[in-house]
């Protein structure tokens, strides 16, 4: 009985090990993406990508009220913005710190929940939200 030896190619394998390696940690990739948030967008957009970007939700305030979702970041805006404001964040970002840069960068007050609908607690990272 013979044996056949077959040989492959050391760029294969090495683009195997790649694919292999970015389904196991495709999670934590997601969760490193920025979401972005600029005086252009609808209150209505930013709340759904956030909701898919992160599991939770989010509620933007025009003063003491929830913000209507067909309204513009920069038209809500206390006072000047800064041409190219934007706010980022990724998924290691805490609620808090999230909550303290819309504040800053637009004078918005917004809310971030969890995908239960209840408030988040300020030390929870953007990630987990959707416990």
């Amino acid at each position: 009985m013979k044996f056949k030896i077959f040989m492959i190619p050391t760029k294969k394998i090495i683009s195997f090990k790649t694919q292999i390696i970015n389904l196991l940690f495709k999670k934590s990739q997601k969760q490193m993406a920025d979401f972005k948030i600029n005086s252009i967008n609808n209150v209505s957009t930013i709340v759904s990508r956030f909701k898919k970007e992160f599991g939770g939700g989010l509620k933007i305030y025009d003063g003491r009220k929830i913000a209507s979702g067909d309204t513009k970041i920069g038209d809500l805006a206390k006072g000047s913005i800064a041409r190219g404001s934007e706010v980022s964040a990724n998924g290691n970002l805490l609620v808090r710190t999230f909550e303290q840069r819309v504040k800053e960068v637009y004078g918005l007050r917004v809310n971030v929940t969890y995908a239960s609908g209840r408030n988040a607690d300020d030390n929870t990272k953007l990630a987990d939200l959707n416990d």
